[in-house]
């Protein structure tokens, strides 16, 4: 009995993801990190107040940068960078790539696999799906998978990483799919970011849509309580 209540109140180990390379060394060259290292300039340049000049109502209101939900999403995800420089050369009949480093390969999604069937409108904006040989590898806890996202906030007007699951701990490879959206002559240099990566338990959810309770109210006004602390403990 006594065995059991010890069990209950074991601290439990966090799960873990490991990342690696197929490619010996290249962890120490451009290895993968938590997405707080790649906290986009634009925000880091905000300030958490913008001016009062700058203010329709004339008081200093706060920007986004006091909003935590953002940290705290860089803080659950990873992300891979371009491990090469590749320049590509892309017209409407096809592409060439080069790269620095013969040993990494890229191929593509012909038009009829996505592009072909996008609306109208963004076909125009897409001119190839690049799909790099990706060296890196991930695996994570049983049960847990990965899912990749587009680099979030990069406002990238040249590639953006398609979105997806991975089931992690039992597959290993990673091959981005990125939608190229420049023809001409396109450059991406090694360490770019391309896709965050962020691993969550695989379990079914009970979906609820209701309407709202007195029990619910209560949780609304317990979560402001909880928003207002954690914003006074900004600053």
């Amino acid at each position: 009995m006594f065995e059991r209540i010890k069990s209950i109140f074991k601290k439990q180990d966090n799960p873990e993801i490991t990342f690696w390379s197929e490619v010996p060394g290249l962890e120490d060259v451009v290895p993968v990190k938590p997405a707080v290292n790649y906290l986009p300039k634009w925000w880091k340049d905000m300030p958490r107040f913008a001016d009062v000049e700058l203010s329709p109502e004339g008081v200093n209101k706060g920007t986004a940068k006091n909003c935590p939900a953002f940290v705290d999403f860089f803080k659950s995800a990873y992300v891979v960078p371009l491990w090469c420089d590749v320049e590509l050369d892309i017209n409407p009949q096809g592409y060439t790539v080069r790269t620095s480093y013969d040993k990494f390969n890229f191929s593509h999604h012909n038009p009829i696999q996505f592009k072909q069937w996008l609306p109208q409108h963004l076909q125009q904006n897409v001119s190839m799906v690049l799909k790099p040989e990706c060296p890196w590898r991930v695996k994570t806890s049983p049960g847990y998978s990965v899912m990749q996202l587009p680099m979030m906030f990069e406002f990238n007007d040249t590639f953006e990483c398609m979105a997806g699951t991975i089931w992690s701990d039992k597959f290993h490879e990673m091959n981005q799919q990125l939608v190229i959206k420049k023809y001409g002559k396109v450059t991406l240099e090694r360490g770019t970011p391309l896709a965050m990566y962020v691993p969550f338990k695989r379990e079914k959810f009970n979906f609820n849509c209701t309407h709202r309770t007195p029990e619910l109210e209560r949780l609304e006004k317990k979560s402001q309580i909880i928003v207002l602390i954690i914003y006074i403990n900004m600053f």
